[in-house]
């Protein structure tokens, strides 16, 4: 939409059409990334990242809605909150028909994003920060 949009080079000789994207994208999602797909056509998408297939990092969840009349898929994004009462952000995904082109954009949710996450990561490099301070 904008300079904070990223969008493809037109595509070209794939498999998939323009006009088939989102089924595509709907089943990839179901299919593939184990998504849920609920009966208003909504599908839950609970990620781990590749940490989280060690049990090591947190799992994420994200709310894709797809809008066949607007070739357009909203993708609401909770971070960590399993209840997807606390959004994030929306990360939206258009797709052109004339020339099939993709086109991303995120437009986050205004606020403070650390929490208990963040801060496991960061307190065992404050704590050595400061305690090489005391030793100085």
């Amino acid at each position: 939409k904008d300079s904070f949009s990223c969008i493809t080079e037109p595509i070209e000789d794939a498999s998939i059409s323009a006009d088939a994207f989102l089924d595509w994208f709907k089943s990839y999602l179901t299919e593939t990334m184990q998504a849920t797909e609920l009966p208003d056509g909504t599908i839950i998408e609970e990620r781990s990242g590749f940490l989280g297939e060690v049990g090591m990092g947190a799992k994420t969840f994200a709310k894709h809605v797809v809008k066949q009349d607007e070739n357009h898929i909203y993708c609401y994004e909770y971070g960590e909150d399993e209840s997807l009462t606390e959004l994030a952000g929306v990360t939206h995904l258009q797709v052109h028909s004339s020339p099939f082109r993709l086109e991303w954009w995120n437009v986050q949710t205004p606020g403070r994003r650390a929490g208990e996450a963040q801060q496991k990561v960061i307190q065992p490099f404050i704590e050595k920060v400061l305690k090489s301070m005391e030793e100085a």
